[in-house]
Parts: C-alpha cells; sequence; structure tokens
C-alpha cells in the first residue's frame, strides 16, 4: 500500500530548457525541473535515455532537477504511506510510467523547439524580511541573494526567467498525501502572471539539506493556534504558499530590468560518476579529542555504538538482497563493500556554471564552490536524484540529523572534492 494522493490542489510540471548547438545536437544541454519530491535514479537514467534518442543529446549532457516538494506522488520510495503507516521501499510504477511520458515530452519539446536567444545572469536584492533559516541549532539566517537567469530573444523582449535559491518546500505537513508543487511552483506561477507573454519560467532548488523555509509554516500555524479543520489549514497554507512565490518573483521582477544579456556561444557539460559508500564512517579514535568531558566521550561512543548496528545491518541488508529490497539506491557491488551509483553535473553557459548535485546536500557545499567560481556567477540544484543527506563531517560529529538515512557519512568530502576537481578542469 502507498501513499495515497485524494485531490489535486495545483498542477505539477516538468519544466525544460534546452541550450540547443544548431549544428551538432551532441554540444546541446537540456536541464529539467520537475515539481517532484526526487527520483531513483535508476528510473530517471531510463527518462534520460528516452530523451537522448530522440534529440540526439548524449545522456551526459541531460540534468534532471527535482524540486523536492513533499506534496507529490512517491517517486523515490521513502515515504511513510497513509493507509498504513509504514514505509513501502517502492513506488508505484503505473504512476512512475505516467510521470516519465510527460518528463521526455518536456525535454524532446525544448529541444524541438528552441530559438535563438540572449541570456544574463542576475541577483537580487538580500530578501528582507530573511526567507530562509537552518533547520537545526544554531539556526542561523541564510543571508544570501536570488540568483535568476535572465534571456530574450536578438530583438531584446523577455522570453525567459529561471530562478535558482535554497530551502526545503515544505510548508504543509509532511503527511500531506494532496498534489501541490508548493513554493517552486508558485514562484514559476507568479512569473507567469507578472509576464502574460513570457514563454518559459522555472525554479530550481538549490543546496537544501539543512535549510528551511522561515515563517511559512502555515497548515500547523493555523491547527494550533486556531484549532482548525485540516481543510481549513490546508488552505490557509495555499495562501501561504502562493504569498511566498509571489515574494520570489518580486524579488527578480525588481531587478531584472538591470541585467545584461549576451548571445549564448558557449555550452559546455562534465559528468562525473561517484561511489559513495554504505557505511562508511571516520575513526571513533579521532573524534575522542572533539569530547572535552568524560560523559561526552560515553555518551558518544554509546550513540556511535548504536549507530554502527544500525549502518551495519543497513550494510548487510543491502548484501544481502544486493539492492533490490530497497530499491531508492542504485546498488553496485565491489568486492565486499556495496556502494551507491550516482553522478553530478558541472555546466558553463557562457560565464555562468552551473552545479547539479545528487542527494539533499548541505549550504557549506554551495557556499565552497561558489567562491571557486570565476565572476561569482553560479547556479547549485540538488536532487538529480536521491540518495539522503550530504553533510559536512562536523555535522555527523554533532548529530541532529538522520545519520542513518545518510548512509555515508564522507560523502560530502567525497563530493565536494569530485565538483572541485571537474571545476578545475573546466577553468584549465
Amino acid at each position: 500500500m502507498h501513499k495515497v494522493s485524494q485531490k489535486v490542489l495545483d498542477f505539477l510540471y516538468a519544466r525544460a530548457i534546452c541550450f540547443r548547438n544548431p549544428e551538432d545536437p551532441r554540444s546541446s544541454l537540456v536541464i529539467i525541473a520537475c515539481d517532484l519530491v526526487g527520483f531513483q535514479y535508476r528510473i530517471a537514467r531510463l527518462a534520460r535515455r528516452a530523451i537522448s534518442r530522440r534529440t540526439g543529446i548524449p545522456i551526459s549532457n541531460i540534468i534532471l532537477h527535482f524540486t523536492h516538494s513533499h506534496s507529490s506522488p512517491d517517486t523515490i520510495g521513502v515515504f511513510f504511506n497513509r493507509l498504513a503507516n509504514v514505509l513501502t521501499f517502492d513506488v508505484q510504477y503505473d504512476v512512475v510510467r505516467y510521470i516519465m511520458h510527460h518528463i521526455v515530452r518536456a525535454g524532446v519539446n525544448a529541444f524541438k523547439n528552441a530559438q535563438e536567444a540572449n541570456l544574463g545572469y542576475g541577483v537580487t536584492s538580500i530578501p528582507s524580511p530573511f526567507l530562509a533559516i537552518r533547520r537545526r541549532s544554531p539556526y542561523e539566517y541564510i543571508q544570501e541573494p536570488v540568483r535568476f537567469l535572465k534571456i530574450t530573444d536578438p530583438e531584446g523582449n523577455l522570453t525567459g526567467i529561471v530562478v535558482n535559491y535554497q530551502a526545503h518546500p515544505t510548508q504543509m505537513p509532511g503527511g500531506n498525501a494532496d498534489i501541490h508543487p508548493e513554493y517552486p511552483g508558485m514562484v514559476a506561477k507568479a512569473l507567469f502572471k507578472y509576464y502574460p507573454s513570457l514563454q518559459f519560467a522555472a525554479y530550481f532548488n538549490g543546496a537544501s539539506g539543512d535549510v528551511t523555509i522561515h515563517g511559512y509554516k502555515g497548515y500547523w500555524m493555523k491547527r494550533h493556534r486556531d484549532h482548525a479543520s485540516h481543510d481549513d489549514s490546508m488552505a490557509y497554507s495555499i495562501k501561504l504558499v502562493e504569498d511566498l512565490g509571489q515574494r520570489f518573483a518580486d524579488l527578480v521582477i525588481k531587478a531584472i530590468d538591470d541585467v545584461h544579456v549576451e548571445p549564448v556561444t558557449t555550452v559546455d557539460v562534465r559528468r562525473r560518476f561517484l561511489f559513495p559508500r554504505i557505511g562508511r564512517v571516520r575513526s571513533v579514535w579521532n573524534r575522542l579529542g572533539l569530547y572535552k568531558t568524560a560523559s561526552g566521550k560515553s555518551r558518544m561512543l554509546l550513540h556511535e555504538f548504536r549507530d554502527a548496528i544500525r549502518i551495519g545491518l543497513f550494510h548487510d541488508l543491502y548484501k544481502l538482497v544486493n539492492g533490490r529490497f530497497l530499491p531508492m539506491l542504485n546498488i553496485v557491488m565491489n568486492g565486499r563493500q556495496v556502494h551507491h551509483q550516482t553522478e553530478l553535473f558541472v555546466a558553463r553557459i557562457n560565464d555562468i556554471y552551473w552545479f547539479s548535485s545528487p542527494g539533499e546536500p548541505f549550504i557549506e557545499y554551495q557556499a565552497k564552490l561558489s567562491k571557486k567560481v570565476p565572476a561569482g556567477k553560479f547556479f547549485f540544484s540538488q536532487m538529480n536524484e536521491t540518495c539522503g543527506y550530504i553533510y559536512p563531517w562536523s555535522f555527523y560529529v554533532t548529530g541532529g540529523y538522520e545519520k542513518f538515512f545518510s548512509f555515508d557519512a564522507l560523502f560530502g568530502e567525497y563530493l565536494l572534492k569530485t565538483f572541485k576537481d571537474t571545476l578545475d578542469s573546466m577553468k584549465a
């Protein structure tokens, strides 16, 4: 029994943009934003292969992004379903096939309908009041602008806007099974409303593993404050999410006229495979010094023993069934070691760099990469498929996040190094 949706509160979309080489499709790039919580890697590859067959664009130049709306079908296989309140560990493939059809169609149509265009990179003012906050202690505010791309036709008419920020789209209740794109979909909707002749608008979610929108948890505010019904609380939440989407749109609208555009002359895409190892941790003896008291060391050792058992069982389960029981990860075996195969992308469009990461990386990685980008022009999009939180080692030590779901505690270091090496190879 799976998570069951009973109504459509607003439509979900797959929004595709193609940077097409008019002479050679092998040098083109397609990026697709999907209003979904995520996707299994193996299924995402099938969708990318289908787009590749129909367009001639290599699969390595096709990037899928998932905005991470929890108010969407479970296309990962990790949600508790509302019928039995147990994990199902898999997806409803009839639903997934329907979704894949639309993802493929969006990518193919973007390729077929690509037009000559100019492109510019812009940032908004720092949102005030602030938009996002860390989800765990120390609960720091995120003082960053919203990034966006401005697309015009050769005559200078605005034809497209691509928005990039980072925060969890979970303003509705976590167990909500009804269909809604949450605030990422509302950003695009508000832009289309303001610019009736706009041909394309999309929101791409950045490194939001430890970041959430602040002050828009409408459902819980209404239920706890007014003892409201579920329907009234959901209606209140939808209104707040629409207001949030309008805030993003207003920030972009205010800044967009000042953005310079120029023809797209360079498209360079690099893909790197990653093999995070299930159950990998750093030696406990390297961490004892971080805990100053005997009680602190004791608690750490007890927690470590518990986590070692849990991760060990996780590791042995995957080894036993070779990943067939929990298919949200793409399991490959290397001797006795169990790995999850995934991939990352770095694309350069003119002087703008686009990082596409698996999983839900923490904002530290986005910040470190942005400092290495020439001219500071960058996008960071997460969730080209699903593999859990990707956090710095210090977060693993201090706790507070779902360490069990983050199956490789050293994945963050591995991810950042691969991103940096790929970026350096492109700048060389």
